[in-house]
Order: C-alpha cells, then sequence, then structure tokens
C-alpha cells in the first residue's frame, strides 16, 4: 500500500490540528481571544446593519386605534380610597414612547395623575446625556449611537422633581449602560457612561445605591474544598457584580464587590450551577434592609443591602460596611428581581419571572418570611385570580407610602398592575402602547398602527 505513509501523515496533521484547537479553545490561549473578538464584531455588525425598531424596548405592533391610545395607557378599574390627593404614578418611557407629549426623542418618563391625565413629561434629550459624562468605562462597540444602543430603565424621582435614571446598552459589552441625573426639562446634570444598571434606590442619608460591575478574568478559579474548585470560564470576559453607592454629585462615595464577597463565602458551591458563567451572579437589585429585618440576625444593621441574585435563583443580605455576604436565601421563586422589604415586618416582596404557577403566571409577587422562611403568592390570586402575568426578564415592585397598595410592571409583558395588598385587587392598569403613526422608524405601512413598548417601571410619586 504506497498511499500509506502519505495517509498515516495527513492523518497524524489533522489530529494534531483539531488537538490544537481543542487546547486553544478550551484554555483559551492565543489566537483565541482574537478570533472570540472578530466573531463578536461580526455579529455587531449584521445587528447594526438591521437594527430593530427602538432596540429592546419594542415589542410589537397591537392593533386597535392609534388614536385612542392615550385613553387607553390607564384603565382605572377600582377607586383607591386610601391614595392622597397628591398621589401620582411616574412611568418609565424611552426613545420614540410618549412622543405626542415629547416630540422629538420621545419621553424617558412621564408623570400621570390617578385620573391618567398627564402631570410632567420628561422628554429623552440624549445628546446633552452624552455632553454632561463626568465618568466613561470602556466598551467593545461597533459604531455606537446613544439613541441606537443606550436605552433607559430605571427611575428614581428626588426631591425638587430631578431625576436618576438607569441605563443598559443593546449589542455592547458589557449591558450596564450607567446613570445619568436629569433635570425636569430632560437636561443632563451629570451622567456616568459606567457599568451601572438595573434600578436605583435612595438610601436613608440621601445617597443612591445601584448595582454595577467590574469586568474580570475570563477564567476565574477558586477553592472549594480539597480537591474540589470553583472554575468560572467565559469566551469573552466575567462580569463581576459591584454596588455603588453615589452622592447627588454623581461621584462614587463606596464600591462593594458582590462578586468577591460571593466567592468568599459558604455560599460559593452555588457557582456550580451559574447557567452563564459570563455573569454568574447577575444582581438586578439593591436595597437596605429595615430595622425589622435586622432585628432578626444579630449580625445585620440596618444599612446592610438586602441584594438579588438573578441567576443563582437567590436574594441575599450583604455587610455595607464589612462587606461580607452575611445570609443567603432561596425558595420556589427562579430569577427574580425587585427584592424589597415590606415595611417593617419579617416579609420580603419578590418579582418573581418564571416561579408561579402557569394558570396565573408564570410571573407572580412573592412574600418571603424572613422569620419563618414561608412563602405566599400575593399576585395574582385572591380578587385577581383572573389575571394571567410573565415577563421573561425584568419586572419592577413599588410600594404605597401607606403600605396597602403595590405597582407591578411585568416588565416584558409591556404591562402594569396597582394591586390592593390586602385582598390582591386590581385597581390601576397600565398598558405601555403609543400611536406610532408619526414615527418613521415604524416603516412604512405600519404608521397607522399602535405599538407595545416593554415596560420597566411604575412608580408611586408626590
Amino acid at each position: 500500500m504506497p498511499a500509506l505513509p502519505e495517509a498515516l501523515f495527513v492523518a497524524s496533521v489533522a489530529i494534531l490540528a483539531f488537538l490544537a484547537g481543542f487546547l486553544v479553545a478550551a484554555e483559551k490561549w492565543e489566537p483565541y481571544g482574537g478570533i472570540q473578538d472578530a466573531r463578536k464584531t461580526l455579529r455587531a455588525m449584521v445587528a447594526q446593519t438591521f437594527p430593530p425598531f427602538a432596540p429592546v424596548q419594542f415589542l410589537g405592533f397591537s392593533g386597535g386605534d392609534p388614536a385612542s391610545v392615550e385613553r387607553r395607557r390607564i384603565s382605572v378599574l377600582a377607586p383607591a380610597a386610601e391614595a392622597s390627593a397628591t398621589e401620582h404614578f411616574l412611568v418609565s418611557g424611552g426613545l420614540d414612547q410618549y412622543r405626542s407629549y415629547c416630540p422629538h426623542y420621545g419621553c424617558i418618563a412621564v408623570e400621570f395623575a390617578r385620573n391618567g391625565s398627564m402631570v410632567h413629561a420628561y422628554p429623552y434629550r440624549p445628546d446633552s446625556i452624552e455632553a454632561h459624562a463626568i465618568a466613561t468605562s470602556p466598551y467593545e462597540q461597533i459604531s455606537f449611537r446613544f439613541t441606537e444602543n443606550v436605552y433607559p430603565l430605571g427611575l428614581l424621582k428626588l426631591p425638587g422633581g430631578d431625576l436618576i435614571v438607569t441605563f443598559q446598552q443593546w449589542n455592547m459589552f458589557p449591558f450596564a449602560g450607567g446613570i445619568a441625573r436629569l433635570r425636569p426639562d430632560g437636561s443632563a446634570v451629570w451622567f456616568r457612561h459606567d457599568y451601572s444598571h438595573h434600578w436605583p434606590t435612595r438610601l436613608s442619608d440621601g445617597d443612591i445605591a445601584v448595582a454595577a460591575m467590574r469586568i474580570g478574568a475570563a477564567k476565574i478559579v477558586a477553592p472549594l474544598g480539597p480537591g474540589a474548585e470553583v472554575r468560572l470560564k467565559c469566551e469573552g470576559k466575567i462580569e463581576e457584580d459591584t454596588i455603588h453607592v453615589l452622592d447627588d454629585s454623581g461621584h462614587v462615595k463606596q464600591e462593594i464587590s458582590v462578586f468577591d464577597a460571593f466567592l468568599h463565602s459558604p455560599w460559593r458551591g452555588m457557582l456550580f450551577e451559574a447557567p452563564a458563567p459570563c455573569a454568574p451572579l447577575h444582581l438586578n437589585y439593591v436595597t437596605p434592609v429595615t430595622q425589622g429585618i435586622a432585628s432578626l440576625y444579630p449580625d445585620v444593621a440596618p444599612d446592610d443591602f438586602l441584594i438579588s441574585l438573578r441567576d443563582v435563583n437567590a436574594f441575599g443580605i450583604l455587610g455595607r460596611h464589612d462587606h461580607r455576604l452575611k445570609y443567603v436565601f432561596t425558595g420556589t421563586f427562579l430569577r427574580q428581581h425587585s427584592v424589597q422589604p415590606l415595611g417593617q415586618s419579617s416579609t420580603v416582596l419578590i418579582f418573581d419571572d418564571h416561579g408561579g404557577d402557569w394558570r396565573a403566571g408564570p410571573s407572580r409577587v412573592l412574600a418571603y418570611d424572613l422569620r419563618t422562611g414561608t412563602e405566599r403568592t400575593l399576585f395574582p390570586g385572591g380578587r385577581s385570580s383572573g389575571v394571567r402575568m410573565f415577563s421573561d426578564v425584568g419586572g419592577n415592585i413599588s410600594l404605597s407610602p401607606g403600605l396597602d397598595r403595590m405597582l407591578v410592571a411585568a416588565s416584558w409583558a409591556g404591562q402594569a398592575y396597582e394591586v390592593r395588598l390586602s385582598d390582591g385587587a386590581v385597581l390601576t392598569r397600565f398598558e405601555n402602547i403609543d400611536d406610532l403613526r408619526d414615527v418613521e422608524a415604524a416603516g412604512d405601512g405600519r404608521k397607522g398602527a399602535a405599538g407595545r413598548f416593554a415596560l420597566r417601571g411604575v412608580y408611586y410619586v408626590h
């Protein structure tokens, strides 16, 4: 067989090439990084060649009469006798939303009275936001445009009417887009184009807490026990969750690494089950614990943080001063958001994205009692048993000042509900729909349609 040596040589070369390629991919040796960068660049170029209308915001055309959009946005189903005369709803917006109030780019937020009449509209002014950047972090991006790659997510109204707004990013790495302070006319006081994301919260001393991140290595190894270790490998770089505490001027007063605290805690073994090694925890909500919760534990202070960790289906208590992960809680909830205390009680409320009953959910608002470890579905249920709610991602809860009602935003359904806590009755229903007749991006033949957008949050304000 005269061709056998040549065949063996070709086979050997092929096997060696396969092994080399396997080791490059498995151990992330060079030129692995360059190949991955080229792949991401190609995906970004293709995505931006055919961009969606209002990326990561627009859900689809809802049909119906566009002229009736404003009447359909807020439906009062039952009176809220507990509400004060000055209580309003602050509703999140974004590019091309509420164009009847903000004709240029749309409104970033709109404040409504309880009867649905507009109280104040905050114009979306991306040029002003970009021009007032006081911090800028590096991103992987192709042909970046603020209006196409950045979208607003969380809102916090300050005394005097200014807004704190958080942003996330589409088709960029990382997804975190920063945080800004905006005046009532939509102009920016400051903007941090950094790795802040999800929803901001106000602390008792007036500071602002927000989820953030650092960009780590492609591989992290941490010891678990004799002969065992936690190994995280990522095609790109690992997003290591942190918390930023900011003052009103946008300066970072404190940074706490949630990722480091988790990695050095007794719960680090949960990272074995992290579905996304590039973002193993996915911190999505930060809020202070209360005195009521702190009284349950000898080592918890009222200014420690309650944190929601979506990708390990857990929430925990993190020390603000010692940066120690003190407790972690799990249950039947899955991929949750907006974990927050219910007043001074031992109960926390959870927007549970995937853990609810199929007939009513699968999203729900869950009450979790830290004292007993018991769970109870608050919504849908009771007098709202006919409601079916699902948000694949996102979801936010805003509690009324009297703690008798809550606003529940099913973000990815473009809907929200005002719910009475005592019996689950739906008092008000919100539909995030807009008249798109004058929006060029809606395309020919669709300008006569109403469109539905994601609804990131509805908040009680005065």
